[in-house]
């Protein structure tokens, strides 16, 4: 209004914000949705994802976010029944925070 006039000029650093989330169920029947159970996440530097049946038993393993179980013993190759499994997600983010994750997901054929 008096002709005077401001600047002001500063940065803003927005940390990443570390984010995982794993479904409850899938349907691997070759329709092209939903055939594989995979984990989805944000700010993953290192990951570790196993599913297990009711007895412990190892079915799927890997190391890759982009990779999903399909519902196969990957030992035998063999589909398993419908069903409750257990999973565990073990990963890192960024920033090196170690983070555990454990829970079920129901196959459904």
């Amino acid at each position: 209004q008096f002709g005077c006039s401001d600047t002001i000029l500063d940065s803003v650093y927005i940390a990443p914000h570390t984010t995982l989330y794993v479904p409850s169920a899938f349907t691997p029947d070759q329709d092209r949705v939903n055939d594989s159970f995979k984990v989805y996440g944000e700010d993953i530097f290192w990951l570790d994802f196993r599913v297990f049946d009711r007895w412990g038993k190892q079915l799927f393993f890997t190391d890759d976010i982009t990779v999903g179980w399909d519902g196969t013993d990957s030992k035998t190759g063999n589909p398993v029944k419908s069903g409750l499994y257990a999973y565990q997600v073990l990963f890192e983010d960024f920033r090196g925070r170690r983070m555990k994750k454990l829970g079920s997901v129901t196959l459904i054929r």
